[in-house]
């Protein structure tokens, strides 16, 4: 058995892997709509509100969120098209890293934007001092964590993946 030829068990996973993969991007499609929607009424709504600094936030996280969904869509449909390893998908799985990391990136500006509005670091500064530097430390992991650091790992995974497509291909050409 040669590398192009696949085995029952083989088709069999491939075939559940296009299943799910036709499940969830349906799924993205219909979130990036409904993101996209939100996002464009926020827009619209901030001429409107007397709350369009929170109206433009929440446009910003909107829009933003259809994108990363959009691509996810993309990167689905690559998978339900059997191209579990192909540039394509590759390229959509680094898209919705970059994405993520530019989310990552407005989150943590518009969270330091408000904590200085709040008055959140006087709070800070009035504790005692270990508390104080628990809670700076606390803002600043919980937002460079769960901003950045899933947008830097989508990325690492996608050059792994597309390092391992090159030497697949590699391969292929040797006899």
């Amino acid at each position: 058995m040669n590398a192009t030829t696949m085995s029952p068990n083989d088709r069999f996973r491939m075939g559940r892997i296009k299943k799910v993969s036709t499940v969830l991007k349906t799924f993205f499609l219909i979130s990036a709509a409904i993101f996209g929607v939100i996002g464009t009424f926020t827009f619209a709504d901030m001429s409107m509100s007397e709350h369009s600094g929170l109206s433009f936030s929440v446009g910003v996280a909107g829009v933003g969120h259809a994108v990363e969904c959009w691509f996810a869509y993309r990167l689905f449909s690559c998978y339900a098209d059997g191209g579990l390893f192909s540039a394509k998908g590759i390229q959509w799985m680094r898209l919705i890293g970059f994405a993520s990391l530019l989310m990552g990136a407005w989150n943590i500006c518009h969270t330091l934007s408000l904590r200085l509005h709040d008055g959140y670091f006087g709070h800070v500064r009035a504790m005692p001092l270990m508390t104080g530097v628990i809670l700076c430390f606390d803002l600043i992991l919980f937002e460079l964590v769960f901003n950045l650091a899933f947008g830097f790992v989508i990325i690492l995974i996608a050059w792994i993946m597309d390092e391992g497509r090159k030497i697949q291909e590699e391969q292929e050409l040797t006899v």
